[in-house]
């Protein structure tokens, strides 16, 4: 089965393809929908990460018409879908502590989160073999993004204040890879799993928390001058906000597990401060 990777690039991208690598395993990097008639896309799994561009906020989004013309093509030619989105569908749902699940009804208070929601139906309304992996608030060892942010200020010689409130699930963008390369070699196996799945790495934290143990960590690697505080109602925030997901589908049905966005912290911050040097 061929892999095609649609991405706008970003650290996310790379580490996808860097994953498949690993595993030795090919991807192709792009199809043209005007290829696709010419049977491109042939009993292909076709990896949609565009819409999470370089990592979220505000990916570069294709019309509604040519998400109609791929889907067309990918039923036309028995190719499996697999978009990835997040949980900014939920921005606007009053959740518990055990944060969204699968049947979570979407409820977006932002522009981006409902033109989520929109995709999403459009996805699964096709007559296409199709799947959804919503994830969290993303991070990497480069790039713009919150913990890029942290180190960032950690060298400022101003205090900081971030909030203590809202949680979310940091997800390293190779933890994210590991997944969708799970996903994909039992779905080249014929594994008969459609629909929506959750995953972020495990441990929900406060940006002020998550600050907290990103101070720790990147002490060890520059000369850190800032002192950070926590509010309870204002400061930095996660950007982008996302809530916890429930990720308990995606071990049912595919046996991957979560794993603790601790564990990846320390390289992560290593490679943000050797960058922030350069």
């Amino acid at each position: 089965m061929n892999v095609v990777l649609l991405s706008n690039g970003g650290p996310l991208a790379d580490a996808i393809r860097a994953q498949f690598a690993s595993r030795g395993r090919e991807i192709l990097d792009s199809v043209h929908v005007a290829d696709a008639s010419d049977g491109a896309l042939r009993d292909a799994l076709v990896i949609d990460a565009r819409w999470i561009s370089p990592l979220q906020g505000g990916g570069i989004a294709s019309p509604p018409a040519f998400y109609e013309t791929l889907l067309h093509a990918c039923a036309r030619q028995s190719a499996l879908y697999l978009l990835i989105t997040d949980g900014g569908v939920f921005d606007g749902a009053n959740l518990d502590d055990e944060g969204a699940a699968e049947n979570t009804i979407p409820a977006a208070s932002s522009e981006w989160g409902r033109q989520l929601i929109a995709l999403e139906e459009q996805v699964l309304a096709s007559n296409a073999q199709t799947l959804i992996l919503r994830t969290g608030t993303l991070v990497a060892a480069s790039g713009d993004h919150f913990l890029a942010d942290c180190v960032r200020w950690f060298r400022q010689s101003d205090a900081v204040s971030l909030r203590n409130t809202r949680r979310a699930c940091p997800t390293p963008v190779t933890d994210l890879a590991r997944v969708v390369s799970g996903m994909v070699d039992q779905l080249s196996c014929g594994a008969l799993c459609r629909g929506v799945y959750h995953y972020n790495s495990s441990g929900s934290s406060t940006a002020f928390e998550f600050a907290e143990v990103s101070l720790a960590y990147a002490s060890q690697f520059v000369a850190v001058a800032s002192e950070i505080s926590a509010d309870d109602d204002q400061g930095e925030d996660w950007q982008p906000w996302i809530a916890p997901l429930s990720c308990d589908r995606i071990l049912r049905h595919f046996g991957i597990k979560q794993l603790p966005w601790r564990a990846y912290l320390p390289k992560l911050i290593k490679s943000l401060c050797e960058e922030e040097v350069v």
